[in-house]
């Protein structure tokens, strides 16, 4: 089995990214608060916010954002719209999972194709075998010492077809001890073959759960907002001496 040929600083590189861009994702980001009540006070400036009718500007810019938005974003890539919902740990989770796949997926790719090229150059050595053959002609080669041994086992089982003719398929092992190695390389180097597709199958469900988590994430978060409503009644410390001010979140 062959795949595209990756360099190994690739795998360097995803592990530097991880160390990166994980920190940056958890840090600086808040989650998106529900709307404070408009009477509370600054305690550093000393002053409080005007009574208003109608929700905050970042309130209205949340509610602007769409679950479909979130939704493509983290299927593009998972965790961007996590943080595009303002929800950093959802982010930095399912980002850390794509870079540990594309990690995995890498390294997979790199030992099947190392696995492949020990395997054809050992069959080479000690079976003289000689060319490029299907899949099928390794597993073959790996279970019977020669092909005359292979085409009359084939014979009995009256699966002529299957039979190996002619000098350019030819092969046999210089030993039995040989023939197992060989069979044990190539067993190998198919498993981490068939781990590249397991990965390909991570990537493709770890987004798809990042866009549902984040569009419904959204969608919820947006919910709670436009249900916070009420009256409140605070203190204004802007006017001397005692007062009572009100204000409003009508939750529109």
């Amino acid at each position: 089995m062959t795949f595209p040929r990756q360099r190994q600083s690739w795998i360097a590189f995803l592990f530097l990214a991880s160390l990166l861009l994980l920190p940056s994702l958890a840090k600086a980001e808040k989650q998106a608060e529900l709307p404070k009540p408009w009477w509370a006070v600054d305690a550093s400036s000393g002053s409080a916010e005007a009574p208003s009718f109608g929700m905050k500007a970042e309130t209205k810019e949340y509610l602007a954002k769409t679950p479909p938005q979130a939704f493509l974003r983290s299927f593009v890539l998972p965790g961007w719209g996590q943080r595009y919902a303002d929800r950093p740990g959802r982010a930095a989770l399912f980002t850390g999972v794509e870079i540990s796949i594309w990690t995995g997926l890498i390294w997979s790719s790199q030992a099947a194709r190392q696995g492949e090229s020990d395997y054809l150059a050992y069959a080479r050595q000690h079976a003289g075998v000689s060319g490029s053959y299907a899949h099928e002609y390794y597993v073959n080669i790996g279970n019977f010492l020669n092909q005359d041994e292979y085409n009359t086992a084939k014979r009995l089982q009256r699966s002529y077809d299957e039979q190996y003719h002619g000098s350019g398929t030819w092969w046999e092992w210089d030993s039995d001890d040989n023939r197992r190695t060989f069979k044990d390389l190539r067993i190998s180097a198919d498993r981490h073959g068939n781990r590249v597709y397991y990965m390909l199958g991570g990537l493709l469900l770890n987004r798809v759960l990042s866009a549902i988590d984040a569009g419904q994430g959204l969608a919820k978060r947006q919910k709670e907002l436009r249900k916070k409503g009420g009256f409140a009644i605070g203190y204004d410390p802007r006017v001397d001496g005692p007062s009572l001010t009100w204000s409003g979140n009508l939750g529109f």
